[in-house]
Order: structure tokens, then C-alpha cells, then sequence
């Protein structure tokens, strides 16, 4: 086997997300165990597969997760609540709700945490955060 078919089989094993700043956010975050798990696995579903949404039943994460299904229906109302995730019931798969990931997240409900405050500045002055500022 060459090292090229190695390397081609990584390339197809990764989840690329489109916005970089999304990941320092999430970053930033301080998310339960189970919030972290949810939310890891809607994002392979939606931006690992290159889709902005994904038709999941709460079974399938559960599955996924090796959580129980209460508890991922607990955690994903709380991703919910936070503006991170949006969700809506199909039509034609009363089992399955469509997950989107939110990827404005000055919208998100969320305390974004820093060591200190030149951090917090730094970032803010950053031409990435004043572009997504002006576009708001």
C-alpha cells in the first residue's frame, strides 16, 4: 500500500468546519459532558458530511453517545436554549427532528470565557471578529 492511498483515507476521515472562528467559540465555552457529546455529534453530521443540516432521530445520537435517550433530549433543549444548535421537526419522518448548527455565534446565549482581559481585547480587535462585527 502506498502513501498516498494512507493519505487519502485521512483526508476522508476528518470533519472540516467552514468558519474557523466557530471552533475558537465553541473553544470558549464551558459545556457539560453530555452538552459536548450531543453537540461533537451533530457537528459530523452537518459539517463533517459538508451538509448545513442533518435529519437525526434522538435514538441514533443516544446510540452514538452511549447516553440514554433522556438524557439527549435534556441536552439538546439546553444546546437549544443556548442558541447553538436550531432544530425542527420533519415532515415526512415523524421520528427524525433536523439539526442545524448555529454559526453566528455572537447570537448564541452563552458566556464565552477568557484567561484575562488583554485575551479578551486581543481577539476582539482581531480582523476576523471586526468583519463579522460590521456584517451583523
Amino acid at each position: 500500500m502506498s502513501r498516498y492511498s494512507d493519505y487519502d483515507k485521512l483526508l476522508k476521515g476528518f470533519t472540516m468546519i467552514k468558519n474557523n472562528m466557530i471552533m475558537e467559540a465553541l473553544a470558549r465555552v464551558n459545556f457539560t459532558a453530555r452538552q459536548s457529546r450531543v453537540l461533537w455529534i451533530i457537528i459530523r453530521h452537518t459539517e463533517g458530511f459538508g451538509k448545513p443540516t442533518s435529519k437525526l432521530s434522538y435514538r441514533q445520537i443516544a446510540w452514538e453517545c452511549g447516553m440514554t435517550l433522556r438524557h439527549i433530549q435534556e441536552s439538546v433543549q439546553e444546546l437549544v436554549d443556548m442558541n447553538i444548535i436550531q432544530t425542527s421537526k420533519t415532515k415526512f419522518k415523524p421520528f427524525k427532528t433536523e439539526f442545524k448548527i448555529n454559526m453566528d455565534y455572537k447570537s448564541w446565549t452563552v458566556e464565552f470565557h477568557y484567561h484575562n482581559n488583554e485575551l479578551k481585547k486581543e481577539i476582539e480587535a482581531s480582523p476576523l471578529y471586526m468583519i463579522k462585527r460590521e456584517v451583523s
